[in-house]
């Protein structure tokens, strides 16, 4: 019967082809269909299907379901370091690849402002202290002599005295208690100034946040000036890492509501998790319009750098009993099949019910028996010399190769005017290698002569004060020593000759001058201290001033260490203040290379290593070089969400100057940045472990008239016979090296063919 059948179409080929045509309009709208019940046109029964081969699958279990597909990377926790108001970095204590412990500097800004503050209020402090101890024991002193004046007094029996000298000491102790409640309420403001002033500071001193590995920097070549929301510096824990999807972000999230989402690991399907973002977080990001991109945690056999097909299901999926498409045919309320009575070789038209369907199969809930060898219509011509070919699992590996591979800086040293004046055209242009001690830029102060005069007069002032203060003591100190001579010589006062004035002027005279040579001493020693804290200070700005003024008013600027010069953005005549950004000097790695990636195009999609992934390095003469990504150039479109110390922030990496998204770093395993030249970098910009891999050749490609959809199939040995195989193929790029990734449709051990 079935060799009629074949006769018939090889006799009748143009009526065939046309009828097809007609079958297919007329079945419009009927593909989608997929349970019991269909919404169909009426269509003629054949008594007989037709086809361009003889097609036939057997009926087989096999994962039916709708399932959509995202790829993911996995790829390291990462820790932003940022600031929350614009920042103007002055030194980096990192660099790029280095790894940091929680806690280490990360970065300064110019904190010279606040340095001058806390510098002047501790000295204040200082100053204060002294001068509370100065009191407190001149104090001592004073209450001291009233209190032996006072025993005179008793002594004599002059009770009046006694009063008098009573009343004193009690005014000098709350005299005393005042005074130093005064200077403490003094002390107390200046520890409060200078510890907000400290606090200033701190916010501008940037620290690791978490241990692990500086991924990131921000680009200082033309400025040193890094805007709030922007990251600093970024670490990365490669020991903890997570899936995370690429240009996708929780906003736009277009799967949220399906009903599962899986991978495969090692062969085997594991669910992911979500590592969903708290509910402040969203909102937060909600708030500032900023989304991070979609993730999820990572689970064991994952290793960063991999890529992961991530599956998403719809409805459900399970493996059941199934037939392709292309076999089932739909009218009013019937679904029915062909298949093939093994005995007689004729078709036999039998009812079935059917569940799930996804693109490419439907599931039959009753009907067919397994291995039941159903029709279907193909027009594909069958391979006539082909080879076999076993389904296996292995890795694919997606290589990318460029030429652009440079030296890169790894760290700057940030020059800033520490002036106010006119800036002079620097000598060097960008790239110029520099030595230490070379003139870097000048600037000519505006400084005038008016100021460093009035600091010279101030230290002098301060000098000749000082030396007529210590002259008045030496003379007091010459009259108490004269006094106390005196009073140690003078003999007691006859009783008969005296009166109780005479016997009190008398009684302690030596302890009590000896009391004014103990202030006398207090005041002296206080006097040189404060003598030389403020000598001190005064000589630091006039030092200054001299600096400022220069020669000739004219101020050099050098190189502090090699490097090589970046760009000047100031121009020439133009005025500069304190803290201006001048230029940066940049310094090479000798064994980081910056690799850069020709840009994605339609028909060839590029995409950068992942950090942790090896590169590897091959010159002219053969030889080669291994590394491993260490960084990747910012992505403004990437944003980080996370929780800090109670509180929600998004920042972001900004791209360096000059550098494409696709830059990456890479760190040379052995070796220096010199050996590397006239090379070409290649690398596995796709890797997938354990997975379904043939070549490339056995795919084969068609579109679905009706819906234009383009499909993927294969043509598989099922016992004697070749059947049409539906797959789903990797898709980001075309092949790798000539071998496909077969996400679905095929199963380790299946017999397919190679033309």
């Amino acid at each position: 019967m079935f060799s009629r059948i074949i006769n018939k179409i090889n006799s009748n080929k143009n009526m065939i082809a046309g009828f097809m045509i007609c079958s297919m309009i007329l079945s419009f709208g009927m593909t989608g269909c997929s349970f019991q019940k269909q919404n169909v046109v009426q269509v003629p029964e054949l008594l007989e299907p037709v086809g361009a081969n003889q097609s036939f699958r057997p009926t087989e279990k096999m994962q039916v379901g709708s399932i959509k597909l995202l790829y993911g990377k996995v790829v390291p926790d990462s820790y932003p370091v940022f600031s929350i108001t614009d920042v103007s970095i002055k030194k980096y204590e990192i660099s790029l690849g280095d790894y940091v412990e929680e806690g280490d500097v990360i970065a300064y800004c110019d904190t010279s402002e606040y340095d001058e503050q806390i510098d002047f209020l501790t000295k204040t402090i200082n100053s204060l202290y002294e001068e509370r101890s100065m009191k407190e024991n001149l104090s001592y002193e004073v209450a001291h002599k009233l209190t032996l004046w006072r025993q005179a007094c008793e002594d004599a029996g002059d009770p009046d005295g006694v009063n008098k000298y009573t009343t004193d000491i009690n005014v000098e102790l709350e005299n005393r208690r005042f005074e130093l409640e005064l200077i403490d309420t003094k002390i107390s403001n200046a520890i409060n100034a200078r510890n907000e002033a400290q606090n200033k500071k701190d916010k501008l001193t940037f620290t690791a946040p978490h241990s692990g590995y500086i991924t990131y920097m921000a680009d200082m070549v033309k400025s040193n000036i890094v805007p709030h929301g922007m990251n600093i510096a970024v670490i990365s824990d490669s020991e903890n890492v997570h899936v995370e999807i690429p240009n996708t972000n929780i906003h736009d999230f277009k799967f949220k509501d399906f009903k599962s989402t899986y991978t495969y690991v090692g062969g085997k399907m594991v669910n992911l998790e979500e590592m969903a973002y708290t509910p402040s977080e969203v909102s937060f990001a909600e708030t500032n319009l900023l989304f991070p991109p979609i993730r999820y945690k990572a689970v064991p056999g994952m290793k960063l750098g991999d890529t992961v097909a991530i599956y998403y299901v719809k409805d459900d999926i399970k493996v059941t009993l199934a037939v392709a498409n292309d076999s089932i045919n739909y009218d009013n309320d019937e679904v029915y099949v062909y298949v093939k009575n093994s005995a007689t070789d004729e078709l036999v038209k039998k009812n079935i019910t059917i569940g799930l369907r996804d693109e490419n199969y439907t599931e039959v809930t009753s009907g067919l028996e397994e291995g039941e060898e159903v029709f279907y219509e193909s027009t594909s011509p069958l391979p006539v010399k082909y080879e076999k070919h076993t389904v296996e699992r292995g890795t694919y590996n997606l290589t990318f190769d460029t030429k652009n591979i440079e030296k890169t800086m790894t760290h700057y040293d940030i020059y800033t005017s520490n002036y106010n004046g006119e800036y002079n055209a620097p000598v060097h242009d960008l790239g110029q290698e520099l030595k230490n001690g070379d003139v870097l830029y000048t600037i000519k102060s505006i400084t005038g002569s008016a100021e460093l005069e009035e600091a010279r007069v101030n230290l002098s002032n301060l000098s000749n004060g000082h030396s007529q203060r210590i002259d008045e003591l030496n003379a007091q100190q010459n009259a108490l020593q004269e006094e106390l001579s005196a009073a140690q010589n003078c003999p007691a006062p006859i009783a008969t000759e005296t009166d109780a004035m005479a016997m009190e002027e008398y009684l302690y005279h030596s302890e009590r001058v000896q009391c004014d040579l103990n202030a006398l001493d207090i005041q002296r020693q206080y006097e040189e201290t404060s003598y030389a804290d403020q000598y001190s200070q005064l000589s630091d700005i006039y030092n200054k001033k001299c600096d400022e003024i220069g020669d000739n008013g004219l101020i050099t600027i050098y190189v502090d260490e090699d490097g090589y010069a970046g760009s000047f953005p100031i121009r020439k005549d133009s005025l500069v203040y304190k803290g201006t950004f001048i230029t940066a000097v940049g310094h090479k790695s000798s064994d980081i290379l910056r690799v850069v990636m020709n840009e994605s195009t339609d028909d060839k999609f590029i995409e950068p290593a992942n950090i942790g992934q090896k590169v590897q390095f091959k010159i002219e003469d053969g030889a080669t070089f291994t590394g491993t990504c260490i960084g990747i150039n910012g992505n403004a479109d990437k944003h980080y969400l996370f929780t800090r110390d109670g509180k929600q922030y998004v920042t972001t990496s900004a791209p360096h100057n000059g550098m494409t998204q696709t830059s990456f770093f890479v760190k040379l395993d052995e070796g220096d940045t010199a050996s590397i030249t006239n090379a070409v970098a290649s690398y596995n910009g796709t890797t997938m472990n354990d997975v379904i891999t043939i070549p490339y050749k056995c795919v084969k490609e068609e579109i679905e008239q009706l819906t234009n959809e383009k499909k993927h199939y294969v043509w598989k040995i099922s016992g004697n016979t070749l059947i049409k195989q539906y797959v789903n193929v990797f898709e980001v790029y075309a092949s790798a090296n000539g071998t496909a990734l077969i996400l679905s449709g095929l199963k380790e051990g299946d017999i397919i063919v190679v033309e």
